[in-house]
């Protein structure tokens, strides 16, 4: 590893872009002017100047000081990569190619804010590592469309400001999706209106979680909601039990919701409801619909196998309830947001707006 204040010629950041094809010496200038050339561009012209004042580079005084230029344009296609090309994470995410050109002036073209964002990152990841910029040029785009972190904060409780903390940690080395689970079998850690009832003592205020959320879209990370059902609502059901699945001797229904009744499912129903004005930007939410019961066994909870032969016949299963519901809830996100669902199981037929993604 390269000692700050010292520079090899390499280039230092996290993730490594592309390509960098070094022209010898090094940028560290004692001031620069930061120039957005698109309106768009202006958040991230102000974030960096602000950044590279922190790290010991002040704003310009004259004309002679060099200039930092941000420019919005295409820089490449996409790399081809079968996990790049995955349609629904590219649908959802920006492009964030970038090239910078650094010389006597730095040039950064950026294919949109987003990936000017990267793009300042790997300046700063510089000056941090080497205490300055090698001179030459990058390229990057991203080989993997959506880079995550999931935050599970239903088990246990996290205050808001260490969550803001570790989104700036994250957003730094290219996390842009962010997938906050606040709700499990051990707590329910987001403040809800219409059901304060269910809400953990140690939870984020409804406040609070606008906070988060704004972060999150100013840092460029997608917020992913998560509020999993039928299944892992032991905590928020201990406050309402009349809407647990019945009790089955010798199997877990305590945090199973009675998706065989209407109400049950209109509880859960509302809770999303109650909940999708906090997360208004976010596109995607998800539902979860695995744990719901032991699915080895599922033929012998009583209330699943009696009303499933009762509404699909002689062959009904326990499978066919969960999957109505597992198509019914993502209809709520769609419906009142343009948003899609996703999921963590695969044992259902989820509608064509659902995401289920693999867990490995």
């Amino acid at each position: 590893m390269t000692p700050p204040g010292r520079s090899d010629g390499g280039w230092r950041a996290i993730p490594q872009p592309s390509s960098f094809r070094a022209s010898g010496g090094l940028w560290a200038p004692q001031r620069v002017r930061v120039v957005a050339d698109a309106t768009a561009l202006r958040r991230e012209a102000a974030r960096i100047e602000a950044e590279l004042a922190t790290a010991g580079i002040e704003p310009a005084r004259s004309a002679a000081d060099p200039t930092l230029r941000l420019t919005l344009a295409r820089v490449t296609e996409p790399p081809a990569s079968p996990v790049a090309a995955a349609g629904t994470e590219r649908e959802a995410l920006p492009d964030e190619s970038f090239r910078i050109r650094i010389a006597d002036d730095v040039t950064v073209t950026a294919g949109s804010p987003a990936g000017a964002f990267r793009a300042t990152r790997q300046l700063l990841h510089n000056r941090r590592a080497q205490g300055a910029v090698p001179r030459g040029t990058v390229a990057s785009a991203p080989v993997v469309a959506e880079r995550g972190l999931h935050l599970d904060t239903g088990r246990r409780h996290y205050p808001a400001e260490w969550i803001l903390a570790q989104l700036r940690a994250a957003a730094d080395v290219g996390i842009n999706v962010f997938q906050w689970h606040f709700s499990e079998n051990e707590g329910f850690r987001i403040e809800s209106a219409a059901f304060p009832e269910i809400v953990s003592a140690e939870h984020v205020t409804r406040a609070e979680a606008a906070e988060i959320v704004a972060a999150a879209r100013d840092l460029h990370i997608e917020l992913v909601p998560s509020l999993d059902m039928p299944g892992r609502l032991r905590h928020t059901l201990a406050a309402h039990p009349g809407l647990r699945l019945p009790e089955t001797p010798g199997l877990a229904t305590d945090h199973a919701l009675d998706i065989t009744r209407e109400d049950p499912i209109r509880f859960a129903l509302a809770l999303i409801d109650d909940l999708i004005p906090v997360f208004s930007h976010s596109s995607r939410w998800n539902l979860g619909g695995d744990e719901f019961v032991d699915f080895d066994r599922m033929a012998e909870f009583p209330a699943l196998a009696t009303a499933a032969r009762e509404r699909y016949g002689p062959d009904g299963t326990g499978f066919d309830l969960l999957t109505a519901f597992v198509n019914r809830a993502p209809r709520i996100c769609v419906r009142t947001a343009s948003r899609r669902a996703r999921g963590t199981t695969a044992c259902c037929a989820a509608p064509r707006s659902t995401w289920i993604p693999r867990w490995c």
